[in-house]
């Protein structure tokens, strides 16, 4: 019995010699954790966009297929992820109603205002 130790012990330590470790550990910075997070992030709201039924029926009348859509989100590097995911986030919800159109309305109601009152 004490021979067969005595041979696992030689056979073990001479794996240990010969064969090189080949794991190596390192500390991830948060920075890293939260880009690679962030990326999961965006992607996943890119697709959550393309699946919006509004967007879908705009890409079928304008010929694409929304599974070819997701193939070209697929398709898409990190950066241009990223930076959809940023212009989704800063498109209007309900158009683009700007200082000037708020100022437009405003006058045409003055106006009518006016106009009303002058009738009355």
């Amino acid at each position: 019995m004490k021979a067969m130790y005595k041979f696992l012990i030689h056979i073990l330590i001479t794996s240990l010699v010969l064969v090189p470790f080949s794991l190596n550990a390192a500390m991830i910075s948060t920075d890293k954790v939260f880009k690679t997070e962030q990326s999961v992030e965006n992607k996943n709201k890119v697709l959550e966009f393309f699946n919006r039924t509004d967007v879908v029926a705009k890409f079928e009348s304008m010929g694409v297929s929304p599974q070819m859509a997701k193939e070209r989100v697929n398709a898409m590097t990190q950066a241009e992820v990223n930076q959809v995911a940023k212009n989704i986030d800063s498109l209007p919800a309900a158009g683009d109603l700007t200082i000037t159109t708020i100022g437009w309305i405003g006058i045409v109601l003055a106006v009518g205002l006016i106009a009303w009152l002058l009738n009355k």
